[in-house]
């Protein structure tokens, strides 16, 4: 940390406020080099309907990229060993929302809910290879996903 820190010119504890610990700081870094926010943002930014099937689209094929996968795989596994990383994962991908507490707002809730059903389909299809998920055709996935994000969303 002493030495990342020298290299940015910022003393230590400006990281250690930011992210924490070496896990912060090492999930933080590899999710600003995924695509993760830019692709998952320009979806939910389309309020055109079949928004809540082209979402799940784009978040499964973050995880079935070469690159991105691998990456979110890691990401997952750290966050149930290091309390640090959950919150960097947090951070960077929902922009703050998902640290919000609950405030009653719909659509701050419906992207919670959102974020934590994929990252379920996820941890399921693809970490614990849940074989109804993990066998389950693509289209077939995104049909049954994409009216239950809409809901969540608040547009059908």
């Amino acid at each position: 940390m002493r030495s990342i820190a020298l290299a940015a010119g910022v003393d230590t504890g400006m990281i250690r406020h930011w992210f924490g610990d070496k896990q912060g700081l090492f999930a933080a870094t590899v999710l600003d080099r995924t695509p993760v926010v830019s692709r998952l943002s320009a979806v939910i930014a389309d309020t055109s309907p079949g928004r809540g099937r082209r979402l799940a689209s784009a978040y499964l094929d973050l995880w079935e990229d070469a690159d991105a996968g691998p990456i979110l795989m890691a990401l997952v596994r750290s966050s149930v060993t290091d309390s640090a990383v959950p919150a960097a994962v947090r951070r960077a991908i929902g922009g703050g929302v998902m640290d919000r507490e609950f405030s009653g707002d719909p659509a701050d809730t419906g992207l919670a809910l959102v974020g934590s059903h994929m990252l379920g389909v996820a941890v399921a299809r693809y970490v614990v290879e849940l074989p109804a998920l993990a066998t389950m055709p693509r289209d077939v996935l995104l049909d049954q996903l994409g009216p239950v994000l809409d809901g969540y969303l608040g547009r059908s």
